[in-house]
């Protein structure tokens, strides 16, 4: 940084003019190496502070498509839940149905064999 974007206008002015001295070179050029040396500093932490918001942006970036294949794995898993569900309640309905059947026939059987040992005098 120069000297000239250190000192204000009014200061320019005045050592322009040849009123006085408004500073001691000697004494204020440290002060201005040092004040050049924290805007290279602040302006090397401004790139890093941009790279980091870039690699931040690009690790959010990453973690959104990890959420959205995390959701669809969920989303295809849930289907398929659905669909073992959907199979185990078919099976069991088919079950019910198997064993209404067998208890029909075990009805029938039963009422058969009720009527075909009843006493009947007209047997004996």
């Amino acid at each position: 940084m120069c000297l000239m974007t250190c000192l204000k206008n009014e200061e320019w002015e005045l050592l322009a003019e040849g009123i006085g001295a408004v500073y001691d070179l000697p004494a204020v050029l440290p002060s201005m190496l040092k004040q050049e040396s924290r805007v290279r500093e602040f302006t090397r932490c401004t790139n890093m502070s941009d790279h980091r918001i870039a690699q931040l942006e690009q690790e959010k970036a990453k973690m959104a498509e990890r959420i959205s294949e995390l959701e669809e794995a969920l989303r295809t898993a849930e289907e398929l839940e659905n669909k073992r569900l959907h199979g185990i309640i078919v099976q069991q309905l088919f079950r019910i149905n198997y064993l209404e059947e067998l208890l029909d026939q075990a009805r029938g059987r039963s009422s058969e064999f009720h009527t075909s040992t009843k006493w009947n005098p007209a047997r004996e």
